[in-house]
């Protein structure tokens, strides 16, 4: 998965949490059913939000970076992901993700 750089977050007007902008198909992360940013019908539509990993909080991709870092490749970890759906709602979700080394 590749999050978004805080600028373009601030764009897509996410104020807290690491943006997802990319997850690559058969990825730990498209196995979650995680969803990046992409191009919809009306527009720009805003991937999830990652908002906590274990419970601890993740301001933006930097704090998400350095909590994946103290995990262990194969370890099983709880993401706290915010969804806007294509209606505009928002809804909150914990997800389950098994971490796997980088191909």
């Amino acid at each position: 998965m590749q999050v978004a750089s805080d600028s373009i977050a601030a764009k897509l007007k996410v104020r807290q949490g690491a943006l997802l902008a990319a997850v690559a198909a058969g990825s730990a992360a498209d196995a979650a059913g995680l969803l990046a940013t992409r191009r919809g019908l009306t527009g720009v539509l805003t991937g999830d939000v990652i908002t906590a990993l274990d419970g601890k909080q993740v301001l933006n991709g930097g704090d998400l970076f350095n909590a994946l870092e103290q995990q262990q490749i194969g370890q099983e970890v709880v993401l706290t992901v915010l969804r806007t759906n294509d209606n505009g709602s928002q809804q909150e979700m914990s997800v389950k993700v098994k971490l796997l080394a980088e191909k």
